[in-house]
């Protein structure tokens, strides 16, 4: 949650509110893919669910 206090109790102001676009990766090895597959889709598409909330 932004509310801010942070920022006041600390004498600071946001100057910018988007530095610079960032995005995340997920990454599995060949051999990890293949033992663990469900696990890491399943993962991947909380991730995305995640993702789309935000948006």
């Amino acid at each position: 949650m932004e509310t801010g206090s942070t920022l006041k109790e600390n004498g600071l102001v946001i100057i910018e509110d988007n530095v610079a676009p960032i995005s995340a990766r997920l990454i599995a090895n060949n051999a990890s893919l293949k033992l663990r597959k469900k696990e890491i889709e399943t993962l991947a598409n909380k991730m995305d669910e995640e993702r789309k909330k935000m948006q």
